[in-house]
């Protein structure tokens, strides 16, 4: 259904089959997305969480 440049142009990009089950001639539905259609909610730090007890070890390996 697509080669690497179409997946470069639509990375969020799939394929929906019709009832997949009915025949081997099910009907297909392409959805194209530029970007996602949700948007991800910004980070925000919680003080609380430099007083788990792994935090430090947590931090530096990340």
């Amino acid at each position: 259904m697509a080669n690497s440049s179409w997946r470069l142009l639509f990375p969020h990009g799939f394929v929906d089959v019709l009832n997949p089950y009915g025949s081997d001639h099910s009907s297909l539905v392409v959805y194209y997305f530029k970007s996602p259609t949700i948007m991800s909610k910004s980070f925000h730090f919680q003080v609380v969480w430099i007083h788990h007890l792994d935090f430090r070890n947590f931090v530096s390996q990340t």
